[in-house]
């Protein structure tokens, strides 16, 4: 009996099995492709064969056929037809009457003889380069073969009449000599009754043999007939060309299958939320479609972030610290962390993002799209080597990146005491670390943080990343939360609205950002 738990188990197997395979189509399309491309090499290079079948009936040799309680089928030995049928003596005048300069023997490499079961019907193909040679060769077999089983039969009739003339011709011999001695002995005498007796003996032998004989000379000695000559029952082309190519098709299907399944579990990137998972990547709080990010979001996206916000204010206290570390391989800035936070301010909550990373082109997409105006350092003086930003779009969000221009931006020391003084204590702290964040850097921040977040990119985000991190963060109790799967195409798309020098002065005329590496 099957039970619910191998139902779901066969289910989820089958479901993992399609989505491999809808992952994977391209490799199943060019393996199939190839498939037929051989096929129909294969075709070009291999010469077609014609073959063509001639049917014949056999002919029951026998002097008591009408007579005979048995089927006419069990008087033929279909073994000794098969071999007769592919004999010299039938090839050779096969090769005789279609003219060909080669010898019988050559011929029965080509000659195939199929006897039907519980018949008397034998199937002669003969396979030949083109249809007439294939035609000629199967007829001319068949009617050799019907000569050979006639000439056989008239041989042995002969042969057996041949003898009963013979035995005739004793006995009347001997009829006579038994006359003769009967006539000149004295009636009565042992002489002439043995005469008579072994002349009446003669007598009673003589039909009988008569009969036999008779009996023999009416034997039908054909060999069979020919129902349906090679020309009436049409060929067969080997290889076939539609067989062929469907064959490679095929194959190539199969082996595409195979290829594909065995690519996937080669292939160690993010693909499914069950390897993820297993990765140590957590469950997938969103999944983003779009290849072309902008800030803010617009799109299916958008509710992507709002839905991931609804579902990050019932798991984490309010006055909480987020961090989002990101193991996309773009390259790129991405926009997953600002608008985020611009998702939970619009919201009416305060929000501090904190950008470790800061480049030309986010830092001019942020200032032109949040219109941010920088907060004087008198306010933040709390905090050495940060600047922050407020946004004259949505006040509730304060945007903090680092001031140093050292290579991997802020130090893991400076963001522990950022964090550990925030400047709005009823503000929710979301903690953003690039693509190229210190491993430094990651810990501090997930040391500090509720929630640990990862920013994946499907098909391109390594699983052994995950996982290396994953046990990393447990140094420091650390447990990811969820993932965040984004396309590995994704990039941010640079505002053109200012100068990309612009984020080097603020309103104030302040050092304002950095040029770093993507």
């Amino acid at each position: 009996m099957t039970t619910p738990a191998a139902v779901e188990t066969s289910s989820f197997e089958l479901g993992s099995y399609l989505r491999t395979l809808r992952r994977r189509w391209q490799v199943v399309v060019v393996v199939t492709v190839l498939g037929v491309i051989v096929a129909a090499a294969y075709l070009q290079l291999r010469p077609s064969e014609v073959t063509a079948t001639s049917v014949v009936n056999l002919n029951v040799v026998s002097d008591q056929l009408f007579s005979n309680q048995r089927a006419a089928s069990t008087l033929i030995d279909t073994q000794t037809e098969a071999q007769l049928a592919r004999s010299s003596a039938v090839l050779d005048d096969a090769a005789q009457a279609m003219g060909s300069d080669v010898a019988g023997s050559r011929l029965r490499g080509r000659t195939t003889v199929e006897i039907l079961p519980l018949s008397t019907i034998v199937r002669i193909s003969f396979s030949a380069p083109n249809l007439g040679d294939a035609v000629a060769g199967a007829d001319a077999i068949a009617q050799a073969y019907l000569d050979e089983r006639s000439g056989s039969a008239q041989a042995k009739i002969s042969a057996a009449t041949d003898r009963l003339e013979a035995d005739r011709a004793d006995l009347r011999a001997q009829l006579i000599e038994a006359n003769t001695l009967r006539s000149n002995a004295e009636p009565g005498t042992p002489a002439a009754i043995q005469a008579a007796s072994d002349a009446e003996l003669i007598n009673l032998q003589l039909p009988a043999l008569v009969e036999e004989i008779n009996g023999l000379r009416g034997v039908d000695t054909s060999g069979g007939e020919v129902v349906s000559s090679a020309g009436d029952n049409g060929a067969v082309v080997t290889p076939a060309r539609d067989v062929t190519l469907a064959t490679g098709a095929a194959v190539g299907f199969i082996l595409g299958l195979i290829l594909a399944l065995l690519a996937n579990r080669l292939d160690r990137r993010v693909y499914s939320v069950e390897r993820l998972q297993a990765s140590g990547g957590g469950i997938v709080l969103a999944t983003l479609s779009g290849s072309k990010a902008t800030i803010p979001v617009t799109g299916p996206d958008h509710d992507a972030f709002q839905s991931l916000r609804e579902r990050l204010l019932a798991a984490v206290p309010d006055r909480s610290v987020l961090a989002l570390i990101d193991l996309t391989t773009s390259g790129q800035p991405s926009d997953v962390g600002v608008n985020l936070a611009l998702t939970f301010a619009e919201s009416g909550r305060a929000v501090e993002l904190v950008h470790t990373g800061r480049t030309v082109d986010l830092m001019n997409t942020m200032k032109v799209q949040l219109k941010l105006k920088r907060v004087p350092a008198t306010k933040d003086a709390a905090v050495k080597g940060w600047s922050s930003w407020q946004s004259a779009r949505v006040p509730e969000l304060v945007v903090r990146v680092p001031d140093s221009t050292d290579e991997g931006g802020a130090s893991a020391a400076a963001l522990g005491e950022l964090l550990a003084n925030p400047a709005n204590d009823d503000a929710l702290t979301l903690v953003y670390l690039p693509a190229d964040a210190t491993r430094s850097l990651r810990l501090a921040a997930a040391r500090v943080g509720h929630s640990i977040m990862l920013v994946v990119s499907r098909m391109g985000t390594r699983l052994r990343a995950v996982s290396v991190l994953a046990d990393e963060l447990q140094a420091v109790d650390a447990v990811v939360y969820g993932s965040l799967v984004v396309p590995t195409n994704r990039r941010l798309a640079a505002d053109a609205a200012e100068l990309a020098d612009d984020v080097t002065t603020d309103v104030g005329g302040d050092l304002a950002g950095r040029a770093t590496k993507g």
